[in-house]
């Protein structure tokens, strides 16, 4: 089952690290294929994969593709940039630091 925890490190890895769609064929075969995640992904926000799975077509097969495609630059741009601002200690630890701050308000006397 794909995206469940297994014991062997390797199986993890494999299931954390790969991806799978079904495809049906025009003669009604359905096929599974089963790709590989490129590491840039790990910086795509969840909210952008909330927002891409809300408003992705979904209508008419080709144009799943058409969509997805159309916004397949500006997906990239974010995971380059998410990338270069996480590689940014200083600014993390900043950030992580007000985080903290916000979620546990100090009470006031």
């Amino acid at each position: 089952m794909h995206g469940e925890l297994h014991t062997d490190p390797a199986l993890d890895y494999y299931y954390q690290h790969t991806g799978q769609i079904e495809v049906v064929r025009s003669d009604r075969t359905m096929e599974q294929i089963v790709f590989p995640i490129p590491e840039i992904c790990e910086y795509l926000t969840s909210e952008t994969k909330h927002r891409v799975f809300v408003t992705a077509e979904r209508d008419d097969q080709n144009s799943k593709v058409t969509d997805f495609f159309l916004q397949h630059e500006k997906l990239f741009m974010e995971m380059l940039w998410q990338k270069k601002l996480r590689g940014w200690v200083l600014l993390n630890c900043i950030v992580l630091c007000h985080l903290r701050l916000m979620s546990h308000p100090q009470r006031q006397y």
